[in-house]
């Protein structure tokens, strides 16, 4: 113990002295352009990252706005693990051990823009998600111990909903990662997004109870509605609906939360699937390539009420079709019809 304490104080002299050392000047001289041959037209070819053709015009993702990722320095990483280690509270250490984990997804993100070479591309790119499945085994252990122990934390009980919505977002980015790679990388990854999901789906059944989990889970899509866009939401809900796989327990869970939103939920993916212009009544707009299929919904099984009627009956429930078409082509837009909807979904609340 007094080794270890020994070795981050040295750590934590050489950060210091780092920050507080003399910074040299390096004077940068301009480089002027080379004129272009008369007659030469610049292409633009498209960059190969890892065997994904990629235009040199298109933007880079970068997930770190999304996790709250503001660097992945050696020295950003390295006051981490001292903080991480100095840090008794369970939760806190959980937090930041969050952090970590978000680091190591972005660096693989990195990876896939950095890495030309597929084989290099798979080693680092397994070797990085590897690590930031390791780092979320540790939060979840930590968090289920802590919360046995303590069932009724407040501060834990936030930390859950942020590790709710971190893990819809480790699950998205994943899946983008696996777009993006050749065949052989997209496997690896693909496995490690399975892993993921298998971890996430165990934790949210074992913290909470089923009226937690629901409750939770609500939460985490209304925040993602009000804070973000109706297209954050569905991608959420579609995550959730994936726990189904994990286990008949969370898949019950998961089939009860979406019976008892259904309403929000049509409403979400109803509105994410309908174009803006068509959405806000455009007479002009077009009703092709809306069907009013919805994925999550389709999940959704029918309960009966106490006089036996369907909730899924017609005068419950609106169909798809009515707010796809409902202000379509009469210069009528459908925000009756939504009022009624978001009638619905606060006569959910109030249940």
């Amino acid at each position: 113990m007094f080794k270890r304490l020994i070795f981050f104080a040295l750590i934590l002299a050489f950060i210091f002295g780092l920050s507080s050392g003399p910074i040299l000047a390096i004077t940068v001289l301009p480089i002027e352009p080379t004129p272009s041959p008369p007659g030469f037209e610049p292409s633009d070819p498209g960059i190969e990252i890892g065997g994904v053709e990629q235009s040199s015009g298109s933007e880079t993702y970068s997930p770190s706005d999304d996790l709250g990722v503001k660097s992945t320095s050696w020295l950003s990483r390295t006051w981490r693990n001292v903080r991480i280690f100095f840090t008794t509270n369970p939760v806190k250490k959980a937090e930041l051990e969050l952090e970590k984990a978000n680091v190591e997804l972005v660096r693989a993100v990195n990876v896939i823009q950095e890495e030309v070479d597929d084989e290099k591309l798979q080693e680092k790119l397994e070797k990085r998600t590897e690590r930031f499945q390791q780092i979320l085994n540790k939060v979840a252990d930590r968090i289920e111990a802590y919360t046995e122990n303590n069932p009724s934390d407040e501060e834990a009980d936030k930390f859950l909903d942020k590790y709710t919505d971190q893990q819809i977002k480790h699950q998205e980015i994943l899946e983008k990662i696996e777009s993006q790679v050749i065949e052989p990388v997209a496997d690896s990854i693909r496995e490690q997004r399975e892993l993921h999901l298998q971890k996430f789906g165990e934790v949210m059944e074992s913290v909470q109870s089923r009226e937690e989990f629901k409750e939770r889970v609500r939460r985490v899509i209304e925040v993602r509605q009000s804070e973000g866009s109706e297209d954050e939401a569905g991608s959420g809900l579609e995550v959730i609906n994936d726990l189904r796989q994990v286990s008949d327990g969370i898949k019950q869970s998961v089939e009860e939360f979406q019976n008892e939103n259904r309403n929000m939920i049509r409403l979400i993916e109803i509105k994410a699937s309908v174009p803006s212009g068509e959405n806000s009544g455009n007479s002009e707009g077009s009703s092709s390539g809306n069907t009013g299929t919805v994925q999550t919904v389709n999940n959704i099984q029918p309960s009966t009420n106490s006089e036996g009627e369907g909730a899924g009956s017609p005068n419950e429930i609106i169909e798809a079709d009515d707010i796809i078409q409902g202000g379509q082509g009469s210069g009528q837009g459908n925000s009756d019809l939504e009022l009624q909807y978001q009638g619905n979904v606060q006569a959910e609340k109030n249940d």
